[in-house]
């Protein structure tokens, strides 16, 4: 993630695809408070093997909102098998 930004490229030849990590995403949080973001979803799948307080502390220095820790095993389910 930069900028605020998830950037995906095929291969070093092709341009990259840039997508904002506040974009919203279909995926409701477990106490119905909103909805995640694509970058918090990316966040969760990348980071899956933290520990609660290193997900949590790393969270925050890089400023992407907080998978609430009953939402993780559902979405690392999900995406990771």
């Amino acid at each position: 993630m930069q900028d605020k930004e998830l950037i995906f490229r095929a291969d070093e030849a092709s341009q990259p695809l840039k997508i904002p990590a506040d974009v919203p995403t279909a995926w409701s949080k477990n106490q119905r408070q909103g909805y995640y973001s694509l970058g918090s979803l990316w966040f969760a799948v990348v980071n899956r093997a933290l520990r609660q307080q290193d997900f949590v502390k790393m969270s925050h220095q890089m400023s992407v909102p907080l998978v609430q820790i009953m939402d993780r095993k559902a979405i690392e389910e999900y995406f990771c098998g």
